[in-house]
């Protein structure tokens, strides 16, 4: 029995921590699947990345186990962030916690000096989640300037316009998955592996990744340009040009071939010879104080460790999952419901749809109004019972207008708070929109306290929000004399949209 429980305790925090993420973070883990499943992307390397970090993690010299107790409160905070996340419908926050679970049952097992230690690892896996596209249009703009200048040296005849380039035979584009965005972050990975597990000053290893970075660039560089060769004197023929996915990775390993050839040649010179010597006994005994042992023994009550740390997995699993389940149940439709005042309707009419549509999806019910005194102002509300990534109300995607369609925006002063508006062109006139958010029972004067705001009432267990929109036809073009009109008026119009005595969810 002890050994099986040794067995469990030592081993057991990868499948637990699989088996978390799998089971109660499914659906940032299949955001995160579609992106490295597709070769042809900018997260292709996901994968590598993921088995490169628990190859680390359990080929490394074990270390004895130590109930990590700080696991549960640190279970505790991943919670926090999860609900965060899926509070305000920002999938980042909930994939962000999924390299951390893995480190917290990490935790559970070996202690916090041996997760601290280990943390490379972990953070490794950062570079797979997509908080890097920020770099991905100055590698792409690197790569159409590069690629274009060679196309003019060998003497191709092409046009290049922008990021995109027309041969005699076809056109090619080069696309943000082309920027190389998933080489230069692997290339980070195994240039930080590397540099760990070699002795030498600090100066040589950050110059060893740099040059690797360089050569990740540059191999996607010479990716991008074969293929342009390829469907030139293909005729565009070559099922490369469509399909190039695996064709980038074989360059890649090509340029690592060269990355390593060229470093063990380097680091056979005598001046690196000598510098390499010079730190080996200090980063010898770095290792000898940090590993405890090289042994996987355990000292004084085996069997009551082993036990203690499976307890600690079960606990920190069930911290884990409450909310999850907790949050799904919330996602209930049954006893949506909302119910519009008399006072409201004694003024207003209900209409099916409103004249002007707005550029908000995913809501699951709209209500529209014409005022019975002026009919050409309307009220909308978009109604959210629940939301989700892809159905939100909050969102980049979401807008009032498209940018053809937007004149020009402000803030609208009311004695109850701030509002927006936009002045946005339609089809048959211009519309002045004014518009809040109300998200359970209070008000949002822009978008992010919104996103705050859904975090709160999701705390209270209200999930329902709404965009309220009240919209004038302008009689003129530019909408100059309505916006007079909201701005003296100011007081009639936010009693509708901050105001949650006439609409009751």
């Amino acid at each position: 029995m002890s050994r099986i429980a040794n067995y469990l305790a030592s081993w057991g925090w990868l499948p637990m921590a699989l088996v978390s993420i799998l089971l109660l973070f499914h659906d940032a883990f299949l955001a995160l699947h579609v992106k490295w499943a597709a070769f042809n992307q900018s997260y292709s390397h996901g994968y590598l990345i993921l088995l490169i970090a628990i190859y680390w993690l359990v080929t490394e010299e074990r270390r004895k186990l130590k109930p990590g107790y700080p696991a549960i409160m640190f279970a505790f905070t991943l919670v926090l962030i999860w609900y965060f996340g899926w509070a305000t419908q920002t999938l980042i926050f909930q994939q962000g916690i999924l390299p951390l679970v893995l480190l917290c049952f990490y935790l559970a097992a070996f202690g916090t000096r041996a997760a601290i230690y280990s943390s490379g690892a972990f953070l490794f896996l950062y570079l797979a989640i997509p908080f890097w596209d920020v770099f991905q249009p100055y590698l792409r703009l690197a790569t159409s300037t590069v690629v274009q200048h060679w196309i003019y040296w060998v003497g191709i005849p092409a046009f290049v316009d922008g990021f995109t380039i027309e041969l005699p035979y076809g056109v090619l584009k080069v696309a943000g998955s082309c920027a190389g965005l998933n080489f230069f972050l692997m290339g980070l990975v195994i240039g930080l592996i590397y540099v760990s597990r070699m002795a030498g000053p600090l100066w040589l290893k950050v110059a060893l990744v740099l040059f690797l970075l360089l050569i990740s660039i540059i191999a996607n560089w010479i990716r991008v340009f074969l293929l342009v060769l390829i469907g030139y004197y293909s005729e565009m023929q070559s099922g490369i040009v469509y399909d190039h996915g695996m064709f980038g990775w074989v360059i890649f390993a090509i340029a690592l071939f060269f990355f390593f050839f060229a470093v063990h040649f380097l680091l056979k010179m005598d001046f690196f010879v000598r510098l390499t010597r010079l730190s080996v006994s200090s980063s010898t005994v770095e290792a000898t104080d940090v590993n405890d042992t090289n042994e996987n023994k355990l000292k004084g009550d085996e069997q009551g460790i082993c036990y203690r740390i499976i307890v600690i997995y079960a606990a920190v699993f069930c911290i884990l999952a409450f909310p999850v389940f907790v949050a799904q149940n919330k996602q209930n439709l049954s006893n949506a419901a909302v119910d519009v005042s008399n006072n409201f309707t004694h003024n207003w009419s209900e209409i099916e749809h409103p004249e002007f549509n707005i550029g908000y999806v995913g809501w699951d019910k709209s209500l529209s109004w014409y005022n019975n005194d002026n009919p050409l102002a309307e009220m909308t509300a978009y109604i959210y019972f629940y939301q989700m990534q892809g159905k939100e109300m909050i969102h980049s995607d979401n807008k009032i207008a498209s940018e053809n369609q937007l004149i020009r925006q402000s803030t609208l002063q009311a004695p109850e708070g701030s509002l927006q508006y936009r002045v946005v062109r339609g089809a048959r006139a211009d519309y002045l929109v004014v518009f809040s958010y109300r998200v359970g029972n209070q008000f949002a004067p822009s978008a992010l306290s919104g996103k705050i705001l859904q975090f709160f009432e999701a705390l209270r267990g209200n999930t329902t929000a709404a965009l309220l929109t009240y919209t004038l036809k302008c009689s003129r073009r530019l909408c100059e004399r309505e916006q007079d009109y909201v701005e003296e008026n100011s007081s009639d119009v936010s009693k509708y949209l901050l105001s949650t005595n006439w609409l009751v969810f």
